[in-house]
């Protein structure tokens, strides 16, 4: 009976095996991290959306954001900004006009205000 002898294998230190396996396992959590995720996309959408008062219709949000970060058609634009009161103020002017006023919360402009 012949033994057959062990597969070669690279001597790899343990320590940057181990660094490079818990530096991928981080990488991916903050790749599938839907907290951030979420946030990026709040993100895209307020640079549209100004301080003052303005009419949805005139904020020319491209429709690629609208369905990749607002969830349209599935979710109204409304609704939408309504679910973030601390992002967005919304201001519906009738039911018969199906227009609505939205600008940045107020607790959101004061934080990004710059001090005198």
């Amino acid at each position: 009976m012949m033994l057959e002898a062990p597969p070669v294998v690279a001597a790899v230190p343990a320590d940057s095996a181990l660094s490079r396996t818990s530096r991928d396992i981080n990488e991916r959590i903050l790749q599938q991290d839907p907290i951030a995720e979420r946030q990026q996309k709040i993100n895209m959408v307020l640079q549209y959306i100004p301080n003052e008062w303005s009419p949805f219709t005139e904020l020319g949000i491209p429709e690629e954001v609208r369905v990749k970060c607002m969830g349209k058609p599935n979710v109204k634009a409304l609704h939408y900004f309504e679910k973030y009161p601390q992002y967005f103020e919304v201001r519906q002017q009738g039911v018969s006009d199906h227009t609505f006023y939205v600008r940045r919360s107020l607790a959101l402009q004061r934080r990004t205000e710059k001090p005198p």
